[in-house]
């Protein structure tokens, strides 16, 4: 035998090592009282820490969780969680369990899905079983007459073994806790399950009563476009003609490569990655590359492959119950025997079994976690505008700005956000909310933003436009002003959240577009004139009453005129060049308008 790998680990012995086929790690435990992680293919060092304060004896690695068990002797067990410990720079475990009198020896995990027990093997003479989850120990097996040094659970069987310095293995009821079998230094055999049948045919005389004949069913087709000379099995389906050959896969007749050569024979080796292509004159090897997607802990099938999704799925033979009464239509069984949260809260949700989610107590332990975030998400959900209200007032007191503004804005009291937003110095999103949802308190907004902006950049403050002042400059000002005149009688109804499905087709256009067709009809109903005329009319109106009280100044003012909009840096442009002036304003910095 060759070895493949070498790990220097340590100067010192080391007395345990665990392969970790899904992460594709080595746990190794030595002397010095350190554990190594190592990544069995770049052979990189993925995490070391002192795990014991004495020789570490026994290293364990749960077949399914991110658990690490360790052993020493300095008479603790401790459980590692990789997910949670390893990524952090503090070795500390999860919990360790001190009860043995003399260092511990050995350690190992149940196997079984029922149980979330360990049992570990100690120099006190005793074997201890525990609840990993309760960290409580359940029984303690007592027999050896010396140190024991090897403990295991059956994976099928409910029995544990137990070997000892004493010259004797015991095995232990897993449910009794009491010694089935024991032997000494003498020898005894122990047969433990079945045979397995190795399918020998056996000469037994029959008597023949008539024939049967079968005939071959077609399982797969394979329409070439080529006229097929011959035809190789192997690893792969060979089908060649006088100048190629194509290789085809077996589970679904697919191509997966032509190769121009004229094939006199074709040859697979046994492990089934090479093959060789003879020919009249030479030969080629080639390599059938086969890729390792994933380490599997335990025996999986395959299904099948998307390729919209480029993804393989398997299966076992152990969680497939619930997902197979589901597809059968049992949807209410399925639940009875789902054990995942997630497939539990699809299931659920497809019934409207919602009690199932204990609602309340999820309630309770987001209010005692502070988890607002959390608390937002549900009250939403249920359509609880009580809990919004007390979350709004909560979020404000933890200084959670977001969740609080979003609370108010659900509840319709845009007043309360404009103003939490204001107390947070967040004056550009509040005038900006302002122009949005209450135009009647842009002015306010915008003479706080001016006096806030005066003290970084006065220029940028000045060319600030107040819609009081320049209307003209904000589209459908009046009609804004209307619209939050009549969207405030609206304000403060809440609809329940069973009639979701009532309003989730509603129109998409917005209060002010709705305002605007809504007079539009009412003008044409009316005989009068179109309303956008109308708007239009006045705005030529208002540009000539500007336009005169600009011409009226003296002959030393500068004429307004037109903001380019482009400008970045705050300066304004005048006629296309960045002038020392606002908009606005003359020569003296007097407004002209």
């Amino acid at each position: 035998m060759a070895m493949v790998k070498s790990f220097e680990v340590t100067e010192l012995p080391v007395r345990s090592a665990k392969f970790i086929a899904r992460k594709q790690w080595v746990v190794a435990g030595a002397d010095d009282m350190f554990i190594r992680v190592y990544n069995y293919n770049t052979m990189d060092k993925v995490k070391v820490f002192e795990a014991h304060t004495d020789y570490i004896r026994c290293v364990a690695v749960h077949p399914t969780l991110p658990y690490v068990l360790s052993s020493s002797d300095d008479m603790l067990i401790k459980l590692w969680d990789w997910k949670r410990i390893w990524n952090l720079s503090s070795p500390d475990p999860n919990f360790t369990l001190d009860a043995h009198l003399k260092g511990v020896n050995c350690v190992d995990y149940f196997t079984g899905g029922d149980k979330p027990y360990l049992i570990t093997g100690s120099d006190d003479h005793t074997a201890k079983v525990w609840d990993y989850q309760t960290k409580s120990c359940i029984q303690t097996l007592e027999g050896h007459t010396h140190n024991v040094s090897a403990v295991c659970f059956h994976p099928e069987l409910p029995i544990i073994i137990t070997g000892s310095e004493d010259g004797t293995v015991r095995i232990w009821h897993s449910t009794t806790y009491r010694v089935v079998i024991g032997y000494d230094e003498g020898t005894i055999m122990v047969k433990l399950g079945r045979e397995v049948a190795d399918g020998e045919r056996l000469p037994l005389a029959v008597k023949e009563l008539g024939t049967c004949d079968l005939y071959p069913q077609e399982k797969k087709s394979i329409r070439p476009t080529f006229s097929a000379e011959h035809i190789y099995g192997g690893n792969l389906l060979a089908m060649c003609s006088n100048d190629f050959i194509c290789f085809y896969d077996w589970a679904e007749c697919r191509l997966i490569r032509r190769i121009d050569v004229n094939v006199k024979n074709l040859y697979w080796a046994d492990s089934g990655d090479l093959v060789a292509i003879a020919s009249d004159a030479s030969f080629y090897i080639l390599k059938y590359n086969v890729n390792t997607m994933f380490h599997l802990d335990r025996p999986m099938y395959l299904l099948g492959y998307l390729a919209n999704q480029s993804r393989v799925y398997l299966i076992d033979k152990e969680f497939n119950v619930a997902h197979f009464l589901e597809s059968r239509g049992m949807v209410e069984d399925a639940l009875e025997v789902a054990t995942d949260p997630d497939y539990r809260f699809e299931l659920a949700v497809q019934l409207g079994k919602l009690e199932i989610a204990k609602l309340e107590m999820a309630e309770d332990c987001l209010k005692q976690a502070n988890d607002l975030s959390g608390l937002l998400l549900l009250y939403s959900s249920l359509g609880d505008v009580e809990g919004i209200s007390k979350l709004a007032s909560l979020a404000k007191e933890h200084g959670k700005n977001n969740v609080a503004f979003l609370c108010l804005f659900m509840l319709g009291k845009l007043e309360d956000c404009l103003q939490l937003l204001v107390e947070s110095n967040r004056i550009p999103e509040a005038a900006l909310m302002a122009r949005s949802y209450l135009p009647s308190k842009v002015s306010e907004i915008v003479a706080l933003w001016r006096k806030d902006l005066n003290k970084i950049n006065p220029k940028a403050a000045e060319s600030l436009a107040d819609p009081e002042e320049y209307p003209n400059m904000f589209d459908d000002w009046q009609i804004a002003l209307a619209v939050e005149g009549k969207a405030a009688e609206t304000r403060g109804k809440y609809h329940p959240a069973a009639e979701y499905v009532q309003h989730a087709d509603r129109s998409t256009a917005s209060l002010v577009e709705t305002f605007r067709n809504m007079q539009m009809e009412e003008e044409l109903d009316n005989g009068g004139l179109d309303y956008e005329d109308a708007e239009q009319n006045g705005d030529e109106s208002q540009d000539r009453q500007v336009g005169e009280q600009v011409v009226g100044h003296d002959d030393g003012q500068e004429e307004a005129v037109v903001v380019d909009a482009d400008s970045t840096d705050g300066a304004i442009l005048v006629n296309g060049n960045e002038a020392e002036e606002e908009w606005g304003t003359n020569n003296e910095g007097k407004p002209s308008a």
